[in-house]
C-alpha cells in the first residue's frame, strides 16, 4: 500500500515539473472570467497551487490563457492524493482517477467536455471492484456489472440514459442465476423468473408497466405453492 502511495506521488510531481508556479490565492478573476496574476494584463498560464497550510497542498491546477487547461491534482489534508485528472477549456476532460486516503483507487473514468462519458469503474477501500459500465452524458448507458465485497458478480443490468431497460439478472455466489427481470423505460415489463441455488425454478410471473399481473411460485421439489392472477 505504501508503495502505491509513493508511486502516485512520483507520477503527480513529475507531471508538474518545469512550469511557472504561483499561489492560487494570488490570482484574480477578470471581468472576462479568466484568471490573472495581480498587476498583470495577460491571462495567467502556468500552475496554480492552493494550500491547506504552508507545507500542505490542497490542489495543483494547470492554467493556459487564464483557464484550467491541462493537468490537475487534488490532495487530502494529510498530503495523500485524492484525485487526479485533466481540464480542457475549464471543463473536466480525459481520464480522472479518485483515491481513498489509504492510496487505493476509488474510481476512474473518462470525461468529455465536462460530462462523464465512456467506461467507468468503482472500487471499495480494499481495491475490489464494486461496479463498472459505460456512461453517456453523465448517465449509465448500456450494460453495467455489480460485485459484492468479495469480488463475486451480483448483478448485470442494462440502462438507457440512466433508466433501466432490457434485462436485469441477479446471481448466487456460485454463479447460478437467481432472478431475471425485464424493463422498458424503467418499468418492469414482461416475464420475470427466479431460481433456487440448485437451478430449479422458484417463481415466474408477468409484469405490465411495473405492475405484476401473474405470479406462480414453487417449492424446491417443484410443487406449486402459489398461483395468482393479480391483474388484467
Amino acid at each position: 500500500m505504501r508503495n502505491a502511495i509513493i508511486l502516485a506521488y512520483l507520477v503527480l510531481h513529475a507531471a508538474f515539473i518545469s512550469a511557472q508556479t504561483v499561489n492560487f490565492d494570488q490570482l484574480t478573476e477578470g471581468t472576462d472570467f479568466l484568471k490573472y496574476q495581480k498587476n498583470e494584463k495577460e491571462p495567467f498560464s502556468g500552475l496554480a497551487v492552493k494550500y491547506y497550510s504552508p507545507k500542505r497542498q490542497k490542489f495543483i491546477i494547470e492554467y493556459r490563457d487564464g483557464t484550467e487547461n491541462g493537468k490537475a491534482a487534488f490532495f487530502y489534508e494529510d498530503g495523500t492524493p485524492e484525485c487526479t485528472g485533466y481540464y480542457s477549456d475549464g471543463m473536466e476532460d480525459s481520464t480522472w482517477v479518485w483515491f481513498y486516503p489509504n492510496g487505493v483507487v476509488k474510481a476512474k473514468g473518462q470525461f468529455v467536455a465536462g460530462a462523464p462519458q465512456g467506461y467507468w469503474e468503482y472500487y471499495n477501500k480494499y481495491g475490489i471492484k464494486e461496479r463498472a459500465g459505460n456512461v453517456l452524458q453523465g448517465k449509465e448507458h448500456g450494460k453495467w456489472f455489480y460485485w459484492n465485497e468479495k469480488g463475486t458478480l451480483l448483478t448485470e443490468r442494462f440502462y438507457i440514459s440512466g433508466v433501466k431497460d432490457s434485462t436485469e439478472t441477479w446471481y448466487y455466489p456460485n454463479g447460478q442465476p437467481m432472478i431475471l427481470r425485464r424493463y422498458v423505460n424503467g418499468l418492469e415489463e414482461g416475464v420475470f423468473c427466479g431460481w433456487f441455488e440448485n437451478g430449479k425454478k422458484q417463481f415466474e410471473g408477468n409484469a405490465r408497466k411495473g405492475v405484476v399481473i401473474r405470479y406462480i411460485e414453487w417449492d424446491i421439489n417443484g410443487k406449486a405453492l402459489k398461483i395468482q392472477k393479480i391483474a388484467d
